[in-house]
């Protein structure tokens, strides 16, 4: 599980950018993790005003239909997700959210590709994009 700002900071550095958006998404959010000591949500709404939040993008392997939330505060169709809370890993957070928003048990078919085949979290980068082949 990582550890503060600088373990969050390493899980995001070790994603590979699909795009210059999210190059510069990814380039700020270490940014921020380097200036901040204190990233979990301390007082609600929104204290400190910058905090962690973990999402999931949950697709039906049937059709690759999308699972959204309607988020009634932004007023936005949104993937599960929500507040780290401190010292939880945001993986853990995604998969709580999905079922407290969703009532689905979220299981990452990469997770399960990645354990068939016996691929090391630091080669995760280097597979396809896309959905998984279906069998």
């Amino acid at each position: 599980m990582p550890e503060g700002p600088r373990g969050i900071a390493e899980l995001v550095a070790a994603i590979e950018p699909f795009d210059e958006t999210e190059r510069s998404h990814q380039v700020d959010v270490l940014s921020w993790l380097d200036r901040t000591a204190d990233i979990y949500r301390r007082v609600k709404p929104a204290t400190p005003p910058v905090h962690l939040v973990s999402y999931t993008v949950l697709a039906d392997p049937r059709d690759w239909s999308l699972f959204l939330v309607d988020h009634i505060l932004a007023r936005l169709w949104l993937p599960p997700g929500g507040h780290v809370e401190p010292g939880e890993d945001p993986a853990v957070t995604a998969r709580r959210e999905a079922r407290e928003e969703l009532g689905i048990e979220a299981d990452s078919p990469l997770d399960r590709v990645m354990r068939e085949r016996n691929i090391e979290r630091a080669d995760r980068a280097h597979l396809p994009r896309g959905p998984p082949a279906l069998a």
